[in-house]
């Protein structure tokens, strides 16, 4: 939808193109790579993109998660940001960078997991704030700890990939926009937003 400013019935994409989902979007849908491609723009993605076909979502550099040993490494996917950056050298550019965090992966945050270039941010589930529509449960409080540590990792890396647009001295002349795909992984806050 916001690579479109379309509702997913519009575009055919209703679901992830990943695994048994394999939705598509259709031909011939006008997309913001595209048309930015079209209008001299260099366009790049680094990390996650559950979009397809390529020729309706052109990149011009690509790097996948394989490329950066996960979605998750926030300081690798900036450092491929910054490369991405100092190739334009003065040119109109569009880049995506799409993150894991905070999303959960199947029953996990991978916090287990430590990062070069990325301190771990920890919380105390009994210090947690938990949002009213959940119930004030051990369980839940240790999910919320869970999640907000990830939160802290995708912080980092927001401020690493703008340090890297500065570095390459496109900061004064680039709109960064800042935007999540969904909510926490509780009910009421996530899939949805039509309540």
């Amino acid at each position: 939808m916001i690579l479109t400013g379309q509702f997913n019935h519009s575009t055919g994409q209703y679901g992830h193109t990943h695994r048994d989902h394999n939705f598509h979007t259709l031909e011939g849908v006008q997309t913001l790579p595209r048309l930015l491609k079209d209008n001299g723009y260099t366009t790049g993605v680094v990390g996650k993109l559950h979009v397809k076909p390529a020729s309706v979502h052109p990149y011009d550099y690509s790097v996948s998660a394989l490329e950066t040993g996960g979605n998750r490494d926030v300081a690798a996917m900036a450092r491929k940001a910054g490369e991405f950056f100092r190739e334009q050298s003065g040119r109109r550019f569009f880049l995506l960078v799409g993150c894991s965090d905070p999303h959960r992966s199947r029953q996990s945050f991978d916090n287990e997991v430590s990062y070069s270039g990325v301190n771990e941010v920890s919380y105390d589930p009994l210090r947690v704030r938990v949002p009213r529509f959940l119930p004030d449960q051990l369980p839940v409080r240790e999910e919320l700890a869970e999640h907000y540590q990830a939160v802290s990792r995708l912080d980092q890396g927001i401020g690493l990939v703008l340090r890297e647009l500065a570095d390459a001295g496109r900061d004064k002349d680039t709109l960064v926009i800042y935007l999540s795909d969904n909510g926490i992984p509780f009910p009421g806050a996530k899939t949805n937003l039509y309540d």
